[in-house]
């Protein structure tokens, strides 16, 4: 029986990989490449923000072609399905007379049913070689088989944002709370999948992908033990936004800017940081604009008033200015600034930078700084690193 070629929608995560591990044991499929979204401006896979250097060392490890489909930022849903046309196009033309795309979605119906949709119109045909399989054996398998993944973001209002980061293993599985999909569906996390000993694929050859300490830098975000709220910092950020210290009421949340009087998400939509407004329990999704976030003090919770005189950490804020180095640090109040800075700012762009990110200053988001409160610097800031504004 000849084997019919298929491309494989690759996101870096665990579930692409387990279906990868299924095609190639299928004698019907011969995987001949790999299709993956990518954010242009951030040169991240749009599905789960990896960077593109991971993705790289992904495919070049499991010795597979990749297409890559780029998509502008912001853009429409049209854009993505033209761009997803382009992409297939592109298949043909390094395949002819390949059809078919396989995904390792597994048992959300209205993404499979839009997935069946979207190829239809390019004449492809979807497959779903993983459909309908029970996920909590699945997760299990994945482990006991030797694939590695690790999370590199999290829903908060469903799992606690310090599972971010760790190893996908037996502890985790059995350290999630009821009603938590151990495959993370729906978007319940994601992850970022490496591949310690893959089935042999269609050229029988061995498929491995070995896990390097470069990788651990790019999660999205870091479990610090004591934070209050864990740092979303990376290496290759635009933008880092540092606070004094999280609210009662984001201490409470376990999410950013957390308050309903608080400014901050809406001056990132407003501002075009942002191509809609995110919730604040999506802050983990930032670095998928470029965005971090961070605050001078990171074990304290409480106005600024109520904190104690050694709570801002300057030096540790240096020190991950210094690790990351972020495009620009923006402090979203006068009062942290000076506190960083050690002198007194006026808003926008300061004229010295820490180490070479530039620094800037913004008025408080917060609702008891209201009388102090423009838009204004924040579209400066947008202007600042190249941002177009959306929104009124």
């Amino acid at each position: 029986m000849t084997a019919t070629q298929i491309l494989l929608a690759w996101s870096g995560g665990k579930d692409c990989l387990l279906a990868l591990q299924r095609l190639v044991a299928d004698p019907r499929w011969q995987v001949v490449g790999l299709l993956t979204t990518l954010n242009r401006q951030y040169s991240r896979v749009a599905m789960h923000g990896i960077h593109r250097d991971i993705l790289l060392a992904q495919t070049a490890a499991l010795g597979l072609p990749l297409v890559e489909v780029l998509l502008d930022w912001p853009g429409s849903n049209e854009a993505y399905e033209e761009a997803h046309s382009r992409g297939l196009v592109e298949a043909r033309m390094r395949w002819p007379g390949i059809r078919h795309c396989a995904f390792g979605d597994l048992f959300l119906h209205d993404v499979r049913d839009y997935r069946v949709r979207q190829l239809g119109r390019d004449n492809w045909r979807a497959v779903f070689p993983l459909w309908g399989e029970d996920t909590a054996l699945l997760s299990r398998r994945f482990v006991s088989e030797g694939h590695r993944a690790m999370l590199c973001c999290v829903d908060t209002q469903q799992l606690d944002p310090a599972f971010c980061g760790r190893d996908f293993d037996s502890a985790l599985l059995d350290q999630l709370p009821p009603g938590v999909d151990p495959c993370g569906e729906p978007s319940r996390y994601a992850f970022a999948a490496v591949s310690r000993c893959c089935a042999t694929n269609a050229f029988s050859s061995r498929i491995s992908c070995w896990p390097t300490p470069r990788w651990l830098p790019w999660r999205t975000m870091r479990p610090d033990s004591g934070h209050v709220l864990p740092d979303v910092l990376q290496p290759g950020l635009e933008l880092v936004f540092c606070g004094t210290a999280a609210g009662r009421r984001s201490a409470a949340e376990r999410a950013y800017y957390a308050h309903p009087g608080n400014l901050f998400w809406r001056a990132l939509h407003q501002s075009g940081l942002t191509p809609r407004l995110l919730a604040p329990a999506e802050f983990p999704q930032l670095p998928g604009f470029g965005i971090g976030l961070t605050d001078l003090a990171k074990h304290h919770v409480g106005n600024d008033s109520d904190l104690p005189r050694d709570a801002f950490d300057a030096a540790a804020l240096r020190t991950k200015v210094a690790r990351y180095a972020p495009g620009v640090l923006a402090f979203t109040s006068k009062h942290g600034a000076r506190a960083a800075l050690g002198h007194a700012v006026a808003y926008g762009l300061q004229a010295e930078p820490i180490e070479d990110t530039r620094i800037f200053v913004l008025p408080s988001p917060s609702g008891q700084a209201r009388g102090h409160w423009s838009l204004a610097p924040w579209l400066e800031l947008a202007r600042l690193i190249g941002r177009p504004k959306v929104a009124a």
